[in-house]
């Protein structure tokens, strides 16, 4: 349970205060900048996925309609929150924290 929590805040985190759309990065000087996964040891903690998949789409949801602009490619490795049947929700540590739901038949649980 302490891990979904600590996720829920790294994801929250990541979204930009004052901008005018969630999740846009259009004024970074609003951006937190707090390390949480490191401070709490997150990776430690969490079971990886890797992606098997040429590409795979971050959605917002479970399904094919909440599709976003970011994605992972085949070999990256990413943390896993939340298993469903066709869904992972996961979390990515790249140039920015970002974190949503990809299709599971596109990763190894691990």
């Amino acid at each position: 349970m302490k891990i979904k929590f600590l996720i829920h805040i790294i994801t929250t985190l990541t979204i930009c205060f004052g901008c005018k759309e969630k999740n846009t990065f259009e004024e970074k000087e609003n951006l937190i900048s707090i390390n949480v996964l490191k401070e709490f040891n997150v990776q430690e903690q969490s079971k990886k996925i890797k992606v098997i998949a040429n590409k795979t789409f971050f959605h917002t949801e479970m399904s094919e309609a909440s599709k976003r602009k970011a994605f992972l490619v085949q070999g990256d490795i990413a943390y896993l929150e939340d298993i469903h049947e066709d869904w992972v929700k996961v979390y990515y540590d790249g140039k920015i924290v970002s974190g949503g739901y990809i299709k599971k038949s596109d990763v190894e649980v691990f």
